[in-house]
């Protein structure tokens, strides 16, 4: 079992269609973390990151992103990061 957690939204991001997460591997593996595919709707993904370690959300749909990452960082019990991807 993977000592860290780092959840992120199901689905392409906006640059990189069907990612294998390769880049993402390169600095999670050496740390033992795991990258998890949640619901990429609001309401399910809050569910998924309330263990999380981290929280990668990228590409997230929402009409006013910014509140979106602030209720997914208010759900937490565990993140220690909340970070998106820029394009």
């Amino acid at each position: 079992m993977p000592k860290y957690k780092v959840v992120t939204p199901k689905g392409a991001s906006f640059t990189v269609a069907g990612s294998d997460y390769s880049y993402e591997r390169e600095a999670l593996d050496p740390i033992d973390a795991e990258s998890v595919e949640a619901p990429a709707n609001e309401a399910e993904f809050i569910a998924a990151a309330r263990t999380a370690d981290a929280i990668y959300a990228r590409a997230f749909r929402s009409p006013r992103p910014s509140s979106m990452r602030s209720r997914v960082a208010r759900s937490s019990r565990s993140a220690r990061s909340v970070s998106t991807a820029s394009t």
